[in-house]
């Protein structure tokens, strides 16, 4: 599973939750993006933010964060 959003909605929310600069949150995606792409980059054949190596991704500006959850659920759910 691949959750998701435009740059700009994350920097919204983390502006939001954390109540911080526009500054300090782009700040924060970039980094958690650097992060998470070294993880990734540590497995053989991994790439990210390659759509061909998910199974499901959810955009979840389009959604909200609730309805993402309750997707999620319910895909936990299926046999």
């Amino acid at each position: 599973v691949f959750i998701t959003a435009p740059t700009k909605d994350r920097v919204a929310r983390i502006m939001q939750y954390e109540n911080t600069s526009e500054k300090s949150a782009r700040k924060l995606v970039k980094q958690v993006d650097k992060l998470r792409q070294n993880y990734y980059s540590f497995f053989p054949d991994e790439k990210w933010m390659v759509p061909s190596k998910r199974d499901i991704i959810i955009n979840s500006s389009m959604r909200g964060i609730d309805q993402t959850v309750d997707i999620l659920k319910y895909i936990a759910t299926i046999d």
